[in-house]
């Protein structure tokens, strides 16, 4: 696959909004400190949305958290249901949802002439019973498009397996060291690597190519995808404010403003990525950054965070994003909305100054005020109507969306306005009367579609198609 030299371009003229550029730390979003020993590694589970899971090491000790990271437990090994006694360090564990854990190290029997014994153990109930896969160990366990990737115990091999651990092929580079957090892949498919300083890139590993003479001297690469999503961020813990990011599975690289924290200027030390648009930086000061549109703009959390966080991840549930911070004191917890509102009450006649909303078709990306968001989804044309998810049109308008499954309706709230429509059904109801629309909501990838003019104008907004730009402008 050929594959142009990396291209570094600089985001134009960020927008600078009140409510994300903060000189001090926002005290109504504040660290707490679950767990007071000194974390090494932190570990989410995929499904933590449903399952609350999350693992952390600490003095190569494994501790679980079922009940979303408020309350912990050690775990002792029972590997074939042998309880395991031998003196443990740990590389790497790998939490793939639903239960399914991979860990990986070695152990030492301090009776038996120091004796090694490498191990890569599964389990299938969230921890509790153990089974050895693999007798080599692993750093950088990731997981995707169905292949588990690692480097061996000396890191110079990057390995794949398309059997869930019990056998591996080499993949990459011999001879060639690769540092913690040096690889990422979004699909399993596209590779990446730093390796001797540079990028590299593979189509399933097969052929391997330089992608860039960019000196990336220490730098780490973070990836996230799914269905709707291929990210990757490449940031260097030595160098200030120094991070890059692509939407497109590496495609195309921008580098990451941060105007919109201009009081601030340390490193980037450790990242993580999920859905809606989130990432997640852990600087060199002791704070947090935040952005929920990719790196466009940015939130300073630190309130409660004592001390450097060497190790984040974070997961959305609900209507919150959950960050976790490894440190040296402690393991804390941050739950975040998943929407900020503005604090600029600086309007002339002392009100809320009305909002424009901007969908387009076929962009999983919408506006207010310019300020952009991401969706997982995104608005389709059929029989020249335009469709946009009711979820992120809600949220646009500043009005509550619920859910309700026992009836498969969707409810809008906002101010004395309460809307309800049901899939695939064209009545909607307003304040309890109901009206016949012309369309029926539709359901797809589990969001539901309806143009907006049905939501926006009960709320008092007009909407309006802009054939220049080829998107639905909503406003008042």
């Amino acid at each position: 696959m050929k594959r142009c030299l990396i291209t570094i371009i600089s985001w134009l003229s960020m927008l600078l909004l009140p409510s994300m550029a903060i000189s001090a730390n926002d005290a109504a979003y504040t660290f707490e400190n679950t767990l007071a020993l000194d974390i090494t590694a932190v570990y989410i589970s995929p499904t933590y949305a449903k399952d609350n899971m999350v693992f952390v090491i600490s003095d190569n000790q494994l501790y679980r958290s079922q009940d979303g990271g408020k309350s912990w437990e050690k775990i002792d090994l029972y590997i074939d249901n042998v309880h395991y006694y031998r003196e443990q360090y740990i590389y790497s564990l790998l939490c793939e949802g639903n239960g399914i854990v991979l860990l990986s190290g070695y152990s030492i029997d301090k009776q038996q002439n120091d004796d090694r014994r490498d191990f890569l153990i599964i389990s299938w109930d969230g921890g509790n019973l153990w089974h050895q896969i693999y007798d080599n160990s692993f750093y950088n366990l990731l997981s995707a498009g169905g292949a588990l990737f690692g480097t061996n115990d000396n890191k110079q091999y990057l390995m794949k397996s398309t059997t869930h651990g019990s056998n591996w092929n080499w993949e990459l580079f011999s001879s060639m060291r690769l540092c913690n957090y040096a690889f990422a892949t979004t699909d399993g498919q596209s590779l990446w690597a730093i390796v001797d300083n540079k990028l590299w890139f593979s189509n399933k590993g097969i052929f391997w190519e330089k992608y860039s003479n960019v000196n990336y001297n220490n730098s780490r690469i973070f990836s996230y995808g799914d269905s709707a999503n291929k990210v990757l961020v490449i940031c260097n813990p030595d160098r200030l404010m120094d991070a890059t990011i692509s939407t497109d599975n590496g495609a195309t690289w921008q580098k990451i403003d941060f105007k919109s924290v201009p009081e601030i200027n340390p490193a980037i030390y450790y990242a993580d990525i999920t859905k809606d648009g989130f990432i997640v930086f852990s600087t060199s000061d002791n704070r947090i950054l935040i952005s929920n549109n990719y790196g466009k703009t940015w939130k300073v959390v630190s309130e409660g965070l004592t001390t450097h966080a060497s190790h984040i991840k974070c997961a959305v549930q609900g209507e919150s994003l959950i960050v976790f911070a490894g440190t040296a004191k402690g393991l804390f917890r941050l739950q975040y909305p998943l929407r900020v509102e503005s604090t600029d009450t600086s309007i002339s006649d002392g009100t809320k100054e009305s909002s424009t909303i901007r969908f387009t078709n076929g962009n999983k990306h919408y506006t207010v005020d310019n300020q952009s968001f991401a969706m997982d989804v995104a608005p389709f044309v059929i029989d020249n109507r335009t469709f946009v998810p009711v979820k992120y049109l809600g949220e646009g308008l500043d009005a509550e969306v619920i859910w309700d499954e026992t009836k498969n309706s969707i409810i809008i709230k906002k101010n004395n306005t309460v809307i309800e429509l049901s899939i695939y059904n064209p009545t909607i109801v307003i304040n309890g009367v109901p009206t016949i629309m012309n369309v029926n909501p539709i359901i797809r990838d589990n969001r539901i579609f309806l143009p907006p003019q049905y939501i926006a104008e009960p709320l008092d907004y007009s909407v309006q198609w802009d054939q220049d730009s080829k998107n639905i402008r909503i406003f008042k």
